[in-house]
């Protein structure tokens, strides 16, 4: 069962008012849209940090490479 229907339920069971059924509606779409920000805004600094850690392993790998010839 969706969060909206569980929130359509309680209004009809008399346990929300239809005014603070609208509020728990709204803060969920909201809090929705502000996930939604936060994983767009997370993407780019995962992968610039992937990128760095690949680096640094080739580093390794080359720098073993040399030790060892």
């Amino acid at each position: 069962m969706s969060g909206t229907q569980k929130i359509h339920d309680l209004v009809q069971e008399g346990r929300a008012t239809p005014e603070q059924g609208a509020l728990l509606i709204e803060f969920r779409r909201e809090l929705e849209s502000s996930r939604e920000r936060q994983i767009q805004k997370s993407s780019p600094l995962i992968g610039a940090l992937l990128a760095i850690g690949a680096f640094l392993l080739v580093l390794v790998g080359i720098r073993s490479n040399n030790a060892s010839a």
